[in-house]
C-alpha cells in the first residue's frame, strides 16, 4: 500500500496543541486523568483525517510523549516496573489504533472513489442512452414523415391518373353503348355488335375499378366524404340484388335475402352503402361455385345494424383474413388466377364502414365459405324503428 503524507500533515498540528494543553493543565495544577489516553484520541483523529501515514507519525509522537510522561520524576526515561508496563502497553496501542483507523479510512476513500466512478459511468451511460433514444426517435419521426409523404404522393398520383382515365373511358362507354343499341343505324355485321358490347362491358369494368381506386385514395387521404340522407334500407338491398342477380344465375347459384319485416330507415350515404353491398355480393358470387348459395341478411339489435353476406364458396385461409383487407392484396398471387379482381373491394368496404362509424368483420373457413358483416351504429337508424323486429325471408335467384 502506498503510504503518503501529503496535505494530511496539517492534521498533525492537533498533537502539539493537545500536548501543550495537557502540559499547561499540569503546570496549573489541573489534574487530567489518563493523559496518554486523551492524547490517543488526538492520534486517532489524525489517522482518520489525514490517513494511515499521518496516523503513524502521530502514533510515533504519542509513543515519545508516553515515554516522557511515565518517566520517573527525577530521571528522564527511567521507569518503575509498573510505569514500564503502562508505557509499553500504550506504546503498542497507539500504532495499532492509528493503523486500524487509517486502513478503515483508506477503504472508505476507495469505496467513495468507486462509487463516484460508478456514478460518472452511469451518468455517461444515461447520456448515451438518451442520445440514442433521441436519435432513434428522430429516425422514427423522419421515417413516419417519409411514409406519410409517400402515401400522400401515391394517393395524389392515383387520383390524378384515375381522373385522367375517367374522361376518355366515359366517351368509350357512351359511344359503345350507342353502337350496341344501334341508335345511329344498323352495324351490319353481328360481330361488330358483339365487339361493341365487349368494349362497353370492358370499359364499364375498368371505370368501376378506377372509381374504386379513386375512392380508396380519398379514404386513405382522409378526403372521402359522405353525402348523407334518410332512405329505406330495403331499397338499396333490392337495387344491389337486381344488379348482381344475373351474375348469380350465370354462376348457377342461389341468391337469397333475409330482411326485417318493418323496413328500417337509415341515415347514411345511400350510394356508398349500395357500393358496399355490391362489393360484398360480387365477391361472394365470384368465389362460390355452381350449386352454391349466397345469402344477404340484415338484422337490427341493441349492438347496431348488421348487414351480412354469407356464401358457401372456397373460403379464405386463416393466414389471409387480415391481409385481404389491405389494398391490392390477393389470396392467389399467381400471374394466372381463376378469379378476376384488383383486391380493392374489401378494403373499400372497410373504409366506407368505418367512415360511417361502423366496422367490417370477416369470418371464413377454407373450403366451407365466408361471412362478411358490416355493422353500423344505432345512431343511423330511424328513431321509430322497433328493435325487436324479426327478419323475413325471400329468394331472389
Amino acid at each position: 500500500m502506498n503510504v503518503r503524507l501529503g496535505a494530511g500533515l496539517r492534521y498533525l498540528a492537533v498533537l502539539p496543541v493537545a500536548i501543550t494543553a495537557l502540559s499547561t493543565a499540569g503546570y496549573l495544577g489541573i489534574e487530567i486523568p489518563n493523559q496518554p489516553g486523551v492524547l490517543l484520541l488526538a492520534v486517532v483523529y489524525c489517522a482518520y483525517r489525514g490517513g494511515l501515514g499521518v496516523g503513524l507519525v502521530g502514533a510515533a509522537l504519542h509513543i515519545l510523549y508516553t515515554a516522557v510522561f511515565f518517566s520517573d520524576p527525577g530521571q528522564l526515561f527511567a521507569y518503575s516496573h509498573a510505569n514500564m508496563i503502562r508505557a509499553i502497553v500504550i506504546a503498542l496501542v497507539a500504532p495499532a489504533m492509528a493503523t486500524m483507523v487509517g486502513l478503515l479510512r483508506h477503504e472508505a476513500d476507495q469505496l467513495l472513489a468507486r462509487e463516484k466512478l460508478s456514478e460518472a459511468k452511469l451518468t455517461k451511460l444515461n447520456a448515451e442512452l438518451e442520445a440514442r433514444v433521441a436519435a432513434r426517435t428522430m429516425e422514427a419521426v423522419l421515417a413516419r414523415d417519409l411514409a406519410e409523404r409517400a402515401n400522400e404522393v401515391k394517393s395524389m398520383f392515383l387520383a390524378n391518373v384515375s381522373h385522367e382515365l375517367r374522361t376518355p373511358l366515359n366517351a368509350i362507354i357512351g359511344f359503345s353503348e350507342l353502337m350496341v343499341g344501334e341508335m345511329m343505324g344498323p352495324l351490319g355485321n353481328d360481330k361488330y355488335r358483339t365487339y361493341a358490347r365487349d368494349i362497353h362491358d370492358s370499359g364499364s369494368h375498368l371505370l368501376a375499378i378506377i372509381n374504386d381506386i379513386l375512392d380508396l385514395s380519398k379514404a386513405e387521404a382522409g378526403k372521402l366524404e359522405l353525402n348523407e340522407s334518410w332512405f329505406v334500407a330495403h331499397e338499396i338491398v333490392a337495387a344491389a340484388c337486381r344488379l348482381v342477380s344475373q351474375r348469380a344465375v350465370d354462376a348457377e347459384l342461389t341468391l337469397s335475402v333475409s330482411l326485417p319485416p318493418d323496413a328500417p330507415m337509415l341515415h347514411a350515404d345511400e350510394r356508398k352503402l349500395k357500393q358496399v353491398l355490391l362489393n360484398l355480393l360480387a365477391n361472394a358470387i365470384k368465389f362460390t361455385g355452381p350449386g352454391g348459395h349466397v345469402k344477404l341478411t340484415m338484422a337490427v339489435n341493441s349492438t347496431g345494424i348488421a348487414i351480412t353476406v354469407k356464401d358457401t364458396g372456397i373460403g379464405i385461409p386463416a393466414a389471409y383474413l387480415d391481409r385481404v383487407l389491405l389494398p391490392f392484396v390477393q389470396v392467389d398471387n399467381s400471374l394466372v388466377r381463376p378469379h378476376q379482381g384488383t383486391g380493392l373491394g374489401l378494403p373499400l368496404v372497410k373504409a366506407i364502414a368505418e367512415l360511417h362509424g361502423g366496422r367490417l368483420q370477416l369470418e371464413s373457413q377454407e373450403g366451407i365459405g365466408t361471412m362478411a358483416t358490416v355493422t353500423l351504429p344505432l345512431e343511423r337508424l330511424g328513431p321509430e324503428y322497433p328493435l325487436a323486429a324479426s327478419p323475413s325471408r325471400s329468394a331472389i335467384a
